[in-house]
């Protein structure tokens, strides 16, 4: 009966690990799609727009990272806290108003236990 019991036992540590191997893969692939509008600033004389970008870490990764903005931009990281970001800037007017689009792909991982 002892013998059967530590089978059991055996086969259940064996079949955890499997599972929890398989598990530290398994993840999910998001696509993330932002777009800002700015209004028309007839009489502006300095447009600036910070638009915030997804954090990076070991369970969280952008991929494919695609901007398209009619003004220069650069995305850049504050040092305090390093929250990544889009940094856009227009010297001077903007009559038509504008349209930002950020697109990347953001994979994450699922969180589970250390055994």
């Amino acid at each position: 009966m002892k013998t059967r019991a530590y089978w059991s036992t055996i086969f259940g540590l064996i079949s955890a690990f499997f599972f929890l191997a398989h598990a530290a893969q398994a993840g999910s692939l998001y696509v993330l799609q932002t777009q800002v509008k700015v209004a028309p600033l007839p009489e502006a004389k300095l447009v600036e727009i910070w638009v915030p970008l997804p954090a990076e870490g070991p369970f969280q990764r952008l991929e494919g990272l695609s901007i398209s903005a009619p003004m220069t931009f650069r995305v850049t990281t504050e040092p305090e806290y390093s929250n990544r970001f889009v940094y856009l800037r227009k010297e001077g007017l903007l009559p038509k108003g504008a349209e930002i689009r950020i697109e990347a792909k953001v994979w994450r991982e699922e969180l589970h236990p250390i055994p």
